[in-house]
């Protein structure tokens, strides 16, 4: 069994502290030779490098001699054997994101389940220092200190390090599993055709953990202990594009709570171009894996940090001098966050939250389980209107569109609401709301002055404006 930690942080210094500069070597997510990162460690390449077509991590600062875990010789533990570390790295990626990340191996016992669960708690909660601090605690803990020793690592000796702009995020826990991780009141099923299983669940403690349990399916024939199966190579997938998701919706979360005074800015412009379109690649890796909840999950990060104030983020995007395109990807993002705005509790229990309102919401399945298997159901909802009036508004505004002489793209767009009208009449609403967020924006202004309640109300659940 592997159990990989992560301590995640997001760097704004070159963002917020006028004329600051990281250090150039090494010249992350690419560094070259055999750079050197003061208390982190030397740069050393994976034995594996990273996924084809993507740009970093195949070269990690390995060491971290800074960060000292107290890991005891002989483990006296009921439900897991002996334990091991097996690399203790830092990755960054360039831009904003980084990550501190610990990787062990347990020996298991003959119930996985708890032994997955029991390893994961014990090993957050090793005694940990900082040595170049003396900041004791434990694993899950540190956060704050660890996003302390990025800023002053990467700086020169004698400068500010800035370290109140470096953020710590909420460490994550991924456990990977030659044995069967079901739970035996979980109601999962084993996962379709030859794709690992994947599970989110909760530590308790404070603060309460949460923990990604990844196992093979029925279908899958893996080993202990064995490197190039393809169990091993597809969690290796799901875990890492996983982790990328995540953080990169955490990140921009973090960003626009950041005090920006301007939104326009080139540099924000950037970081908001290029983590749209790996959050929307990250996307479609797991989707491959048919794991559409563990996305929502990921996506609803950014809800979590940034509660409630998405539709006054909508209005300063659309009102502010940005690129039309990086515009349209942010707001998509927004769109797919509220969307998914799942949230797990300390009592293992999960609820999803549809548009601006939700009655008798039927949550069926483990309530930790966030891949298949765990269903969420509306079986009410006062927000949306029938499928066929809903169609049917969708062709009239198609038509609308179609008369919109002076638009040289009138065409396309009405191709795309017929499109729409479809889904809708055969009861796909998310569909339908899917296809016309690409619409054009004067579409959609037509759309709100259309004088339909019901198409207004669909704007308002699905868009969050009206």
């Amino acid at each position: 069994m592997l159990i990989s930690i992560y301590l995640p942080f997001s760097d704004f210094r070159p963002l917020f502290v006028d004329g600051f500069s990281r250090l150039p070597r090494p010249s992350w997510p690419t560094p070259r030779g055999w750079g050197h990162v003061r208390g982190i460690g030397s740069i050393r390449r994976r034995p594996k490098n990273g996924f084809e077509g993507w740009v970093g991590e195949a070269h990690l600062a390995v060491g971290l001699s800074a960060i000292v875990l107290r890991l005891p010789k002989e483990v006296d533990q009921i439900d897991f054997g002996k334990v091991r570390l097996i690399r203790k790295a830092c990755f960054f990626d360039g831009l904003l994101n980084g990550r501190f990340e610990l990787l062990f191996r347990v020996e298991t016992t003959d119930r996985p389940r708890q032994a997955a669960l029991s390893a994961a708690t014990y090993l957050l909660n090793l005694p940990t220092r900082i040595r170049r601090y003396e900041s004791y605690g434990n694993l899950k803990s540190i956060p704050k200190s660890a996003s302390r020793l990025w800023a002053d690592s990467t700086i020169k000796h004698g400068d500010e390090a800035h370290a109140e702009f470096v953020r710590g995020g909420r460490p994550v826990c991924v456990v990977e599993s030659e044995s069967s991780l079901q739970g035996w009141n979980s109601k999962r099923e084993d996962a379709p055709l030859s794709y690992p299983n994947i599970e989110l669940t909760i530590l308790p403690g404070a603060p309460p953990t949460e923990v990604m349990l990844i196992w093979p399916s029925a279908q899958q024939q893996v080993y202990e202990g064995e490197r190039q199966s393809t169990f091993r190579l597809q969690s290796r997938f799901l875990r890492t594009y996983a982790l990328r998701l995540l953080q990169d919706v955490e990140g921009l979360s973090l960003l626009f709570g950041m005090p920006v005074s301007n939104i326009a800015d080139d540099r924000i412009q950037n970081l908001l171009n290029e983590y749209t379109r790996q959050i929307n690649r990250s996307r479609q890796r797991i989707e491959e894996y048919a794991a559409p909840k563990t996305v929502a999950y990921c996506y609803s990060a950014f809800s979590r940090i940034y509660p409630g104030q998405i539709d006054g983020l909508r209005i300063m995007l659309q009102n502010s001098k940005i690129r039309p395109n990086v515009v349209r990807k942010t707001i998509e993002l927004l769109d797919i966050s509220e969307m998914a705005n799942i949230h797990v509790t300390g009592d293992f229990n999960m609820e999803k939250i549809m548009g601006d309102k939700f009655e008798h919401i039927d949550i069926s399945g483990q309530g930790v389980a966030l891949g298949r298997g765990a269903q969420a159901s509306v079986t009410q909802s006062d927000n949306a209107p029938s499928n066929e009036t809903l169609s049917s508004a969708l062709d009239a505004l198609a038509e609308r569109i179609r008369k919109q002489g002076g638009k040289a793209d009138a065409e396309v767009e009405a191709v795309l609401l017929d499109a729409a009208a479809k889904k809708a009449e055969g009861g796909d609403e998310a569909g339908a709301a899917a296809i016309l967020k690409k619409s054009a924006g004067w579409v959609l202004d037509i759309a709100k002055s259309a004088g339909s309640a019901v198409i207004s109300a669909f704007l308002k659940s699905h868009f969050g404006i009206g």
